[in-house]
């Protein structure tokens, strides 16, 4: 996570439960730890999120019992990125 800014164009926080928040290929099961370290390393830009979109998400979406409850979130900001 980063501290909050200002950023050169809107962006759209994208948000998941149980799976990575970054496009990955199924391809990824035949790759190396290596690989896919450096696949997500690759993307660092869109899973650096600022603390303040962080808090903003989790405070649209607080409620008791609710589609998080138990899971784990994933947050990156949308990708012009294909998946190889």
């Amino acid at each position: 996570m980063m501290d909050s800014s200002k950023h050169p164009e809107p962006v759209h926080l994208h948000v998941t439960t149980d799976t990575l928040p970054v496009p990955m290929s199924e391809t990824i099961k035949a790759y190396s730890e290596a690989e896919i370290a450096g696949h997500l390393f690759s993307r660092f830009q869109e899973l650096n999120v600022a603390y303040d979109d962080v808090v903003m998400c989790m405070l649209a979406r607080l409620e008791l019992g609710g589609a998080f409850k138990g899971k784990r979130v994933g947050l990156a900001y949308q990708s012009k990125i294909s998946v190889r």
